[in-house]
């Protein structure tokens, strides 16, 4: 039998998903679960994620986006500057390639 949806309040839906998690903790073990969290929050936010993630699931299993998402640029970073850290300064690039290429960035902002 197939179960519908049904519009559910914050409570029940956030009860739901600490049982369902602990659920599959206890069942599976925490290396069961993982978290990825977001290149939009924090620093402050981010570490506080992940605190909470192997505190409150006991997995160390937490990642971030940006090496999902920016996998490609940090390859092409680390081919071309020899370093994937984005952190340089413009100084530093310039003086270490002869061309720079970007895509999907307004320069004139």
């Amino acid at each position: 039998m197939v179960q519908r949806l049904r519009e559910a309040t914050w409570e029940e839906a956030m009860s739901l998903t600490a049982q369902e998690l602990g659920r599959i903790r206890d069942t599976h073990g925490p290396t069961a679960l993982a978290a990825l969290s977001s290149a939009k929050c924090s620093n402050e936010d981010n570490y506080v994620f992940m605190r909470m993630v192997r505190a409150g699931l006991g997995t160390n299993n937490v990642d971030h986006c940006t090496r999902l998402c920016h996998s490609s640029s940090v390859a092409a970073m680390s081919r071309a500057l020899a370093t994937s850290a984005a952190s340089g300064s413009m100084r530093e690039i310039e003086e270490a390639c002869d061309v720079i290429f970007i895509s999907g960035a307004n320069t004139t902002e």
